[in-house]
């Protein structure tokens, strides 16, 4: 009876090793055959593509947009001065002030701010005549009253400061001009930088009540950068604001003046004086058509000269900037194209 087991388990070890063996020859099978088969091609969306060997040319408008310094020219301030002697009884309503209205009181009565083209330095009367008695009629005229057209001080012109002061509340108002009744004024709305009288102060002849402070007569236009201004028919922009920029980069216009100065901070220029500075833009009055290429098709460059390849032919440009990684050439021809080469697809070595 055990040898009949034993010889069980002799044939079952034996029937074992045949199974494992035959796994190991159809495995070493599969691998042979495998080796020898062909490999599969990948599919055609995976095959590497070629590199382009040209790439479009864009049209486009180039106004060579470039960023500017400004800074602003003032005159110098103006003291505002009165002859009135007493005790301010009404002080300044605030900074601004226009001719033809009370500036402060001075012992009950209005000191007026009037402008003229000619300060009003004297007293006048009825028959004085002058370059002051004209500016006198002549700011009274537009201020609505009756004042003739004429460098004499008349009775009519003496009405029509009787009449200011009238309707200004004066309690004692004349016919004849007291200077010491008025505050000059250099343009008919002004703004005061700072008032140095106020209600209770007494005040002589000669004493500043407050000051204006010098007007913008002029910007300075500079490149940002420090280079001289392009060459060329520019504008210069700044707060919305353009005007035609001149070769020697000085702006006189109002207009822009006034809207440098809205923006306009105080810094110091050369370590000790302060100036109104501000940044603006300058451009092309009018835009250039170029072309937009890959930076890579622009070859041969010396200076901001070179060469594209269009067809097979090198075509000489210019170049003008750049934007978002496109360099921007100008034909020296003029001719216009819509492909340039790259890469391989440049052939030639010059235009």
């Amino acid at each position: 009876m055990a040898r009949s087991t034993d010889s069980v388990a002799r044939h079952g070890f034996v029937a074992g090793s045949v199974w494992v063996v035959g796994a190991v020859l159809v495995l070493a099978l599969g691998i042979t055959v495998g080796l020898l088969l062909p490999p599969r091609k990948a599919p055609a969306g995976l095959v590497s593509a070629s590199p382009p060997t040209s790439a479009p040319a864009t049209a486009r408008q180039f106004a060579d947009s470039r960023p500017v310094t400004i800074t602003l020219t003032a005159g110098i301030d103006i003291p505002l001065m009165a002859r009135r002697a007493g005790v301010v009884t009404t002080g300044p309503g605030g900074l601004t002030l226009e001719s033809g209205k009370a500036a402060v009181w001075v012992d009950g009565s209005p000191v007026v701010g009037l402008a003229t083209t000619t300060p009003l330095y004297r007293n006048l009367s009825v028959g004085d005549a002058g370059a002051d008695a004209a500016a006198l009629n002549q700011e009274l005229a537009r201020l609505g009253y009756p004042a003739p057209q004429s460098d004499v001080y008349t009775s009519q012109t003496g009405q029509a400061w009787q009449a200011l002061q009238v309707a200004l509340g004066s309690p004692a108002p004349v016919t004849a001009f007291d200077v010491d009744r008025v505050l000059w004024l250099p343009a008919a709305t002004v703004q005061v930088s700072a008032w140095r009288v106020t209600a209770g102060v007494s005040v002589a002849p000669g004493d500043v009540f407050g000051v204006v402070p010098g007007q913008v007569m002029s910007a300075h236009v500079a490149m940002a950068d420090g280079s001289p201004i392009p060459a060329g028919s520019r504008t210069v922009t700044v707060g919305g604001v353009s005007v035609p920029l001149p070769t020697d980069g000085t702006v006189t216009d109002g207009g822009f003046l006034g809207a440098a100065v809205a923006v306009a901070t105080i810094v110091q220029t050369d370590g000790s004086q302060e100036r109104l500075q501000t940044s603006g833009t300058t451009e092309l009055a009018q835009p250039i058509a170029v072309l937009g290429v890959p930076p890579v098709a622009v070859f041969g460059l010396a200076g901001d000269h070179g060469c594209v390849q269009v067809g097979d032919s090198g075509v000489p440009v210019t170049v003008v900037g750049a934007s978002l990684g496109t360099t921007l050439v100008r034909p020296d021809d003029g001719a216009g194209f819509d492909r340039v080469a790259i890469g391989t697809g440049i052939t030639v070595t010059g235009c």
